[in-house]
């Protein structure tokens, strides 16, 4: 009974080992996305240039083909679409206007049932999506991606949700410091 006791302990222990180890991994893993991120950012001046490119990298970090960056400026939306055209929308619609409106981090199973859907400023998607409002000094960025994990997982991935958020405050930063 002892040796069992004991068995199961270290098992315990190992297991506690691993998820300290992954941790470790995972911040690791969200710094060089933030360095990359900011890195290929640093060397533009142009909000519109910052908010296409940004789009592209949101694209290659959640490895998927949809993503959407806006800026929310004097109760608008402003993004640069494919074409490099600046679109400007009205706040307060679709899941991203939820977003705005609730100030949380959404995880959405099936972007066209949401009660909230509108196709001209959410992705068009049956596939899940994580939508987040991240809020600077002066103006805030609202993120919406498609997530291939969630296919699989009826879970939200805290690891996710935090590199939203961190890749939202890296593109305000860059909007606020040309705006200076």
């Amino acid at each position: 009974m002892i040796s069992i006791l004991l068995r199961n302990h270290q098992q315990s222990n190992e297991s506690i080992s691993i998820q300290n180890a992954l941790r470790n991994v995972i911040q690791v893993l969200k710094f060089n996305c933030s360095i990359q991120a900011q890195l290929q950012l640093v060397y533009m001046n142009d909000t519109e240039q910052i908010l296409f490119e940004a789009e592209n990298l949101l694209k290659n970090l959640f490895h998927t083909q949809k993503g959407l960056v806006y800026v929310v400026n004097n109760n608008r939306l402003l993004r640069v679409n494919e074409k490099k055209l600046l679109e400007v929308s009205q706040l307060g619609i679709g899941i991203v206007g939820e977003a705005h409106k609730i100030k949380e981090f959404l995880w959405v199973q099936n972007a066209y049932n949401h009660q909230s859907f509108n196709n001209l400023v959410d992705i068009q998607t049956t596939m899940p999506i994580y939508c987040i409002e991240v809020e600077g000094k002066n103006q805030s960025v609202i993120l919406q991606v498609i997530n291939n994990k969630g296919i699989r997982s009826q879970k939200v991935s805290s690891f996710d949700q935090e590199l939203l958020e961190m890749f939202g405050k890296i593109i305000l930063s860059k909007i606020d410091f040309i705006q200076l």
